[in-house]
């Protein structure tokens, strides 16, 4: 750690194994200039206006609006994709039944003859 302004040598070494479990390592060498740092408390009155920020200290309008917004848009969109695929699931069942649905004329055909041919 540097202890006074100016130029500070430094390096970063990374080891690692590769792909066939050999032991590699990789070391890069730079320079970081140091500056000297006032004392404060970190915060910057001017980078964080007032402006904008509800009494409350919550979010401004505009933002809950927006959030709102895009909430009731979520809701709508889920909303018609479940009523689509219901809807979809009733078709694809009811064409099902009347594909597989047999009369009882089929039945009683079956049953005259006994031979179990409805012909």
């Amino acid at each position: 750690m540097a202890s006074e302004p100016g130029d500070v040598d430094a390096s970063v070494r990374i080891t690692y194994e590769n792909a066939r479990g050999e032991e590699q390592e990789l070391t890069q060498e730079f320079t970081v200039n140091v500056m000297e740092s006032e004392m404060s408390d970190g915060i910057d009155e001017d980078e964080f206006p007032d402006e904008g920020v509800a009494a409350d200290g919550g979010l401004p309008p505009f933002v809950r609006i927006l959030i709102a917004a895009a909430l009731a848009a979520v809701v709508v969109a889920v909303t018609v994709i479940l009523v689509k695929r219901r809807k979809a699931k009733r078709m694809a069942a009811e064409e099902f039944d009347d594909e597989d649905a047999f009369d009882d004329e089929d039945y009683e055909d079956i049953d005259r003859d006994g031979s179990g041919d409805a012909s």
